[in-house]
């Protein structure tokens, strides 16, 4: 059941439906907010770094010419901006995805940016201490991440951020603190497997 507690929403027809307790099945919001991935609250730095890889590095190396014949230890840098990360994660996995497909451009201007650009840098400069990318510019505003055939998922990418200065300085450098503030569920590892169709995919975007 939604309600407005407190506040009062500047869109008129929100502030009016809420004006009274409006029901919603356990089962759509089930379905509705499941697909969202990122909220306005930070999640832990090797989170972020698991959806970069697995959502945008994967599949932007995917689609290089030079990826049918990558070893496995060998590396394909994939290079990035900072702002296209965020706008990808913000379209496909955060407060986006509530929006209807015809909402209309003052809607789309009040939905929260989210990732915030500092937590995709941070990411990334986990990504550059690890020595798994690097920073091409002193604006830090483009990077170039080596991708790897490597099963890769989110307690690999703790352990890493963990051996940082970063990860060392916000959970003392120790898995159990990792544990204990909550990490994210575990996911699968990911390995990309070829060039495919994706609805919204950055792989047309050099």
């Amino acid at each position: 059941m939604f309600r407005l507690e407190f506040g009062e929403p500047t869109f008129t027809p929100v502030r009016q439906k809420l004006a009274s307790p409006v029901a919603i099945p356990g089962d759509v919001i089930a379905v509705y907010y499941g697909r969202f991935k990122l909220w306005d609250s930070r999640p832990p730095i090797p989170y972020v770094m698991d959806l970069i890889w697995r959502e945008v590095v994967a599949d932007r190396a995917a689609s290089d010419d030079r990826f049918p014949s990558l070893r496995r230890n060998s590396r394909l840098p994939v290079e990035l901006s900072v702002s296209e990360i965020a706008a990808y994660l913000q379209e496909n996995f955060s407060f986006d995805q509530s929006l209807a497909l015809d909402a209309s451009d003052a809607e789309r201007q009040r939905q929260p940016s989210v990732p915030r650009v500092e937590w995709i840098r941070a990411a990334i400069s986990a990504f550059v201490d690890c020595g798994q990318g690097r920073w091409l510019d002193d604006q830090r505003a483009r990077c170039a991440i080596d991708y790897q055939k490597q099963k890769l998922n989110v307690e690999e990418f703790a352990t890493r951020y963990l051996t940082t200065a970063a990860g060392i300085q916000e959970y003392g450098g120790q898995i159990g603190m990792f544990t204990e503030v909550g990490p994210p569920p575990k996911t699968p590892p990911v390995e990309a497997q070829g060039a495919g169709p994706k609805e919204q995919g950055l792989r047309n975007a050099k």
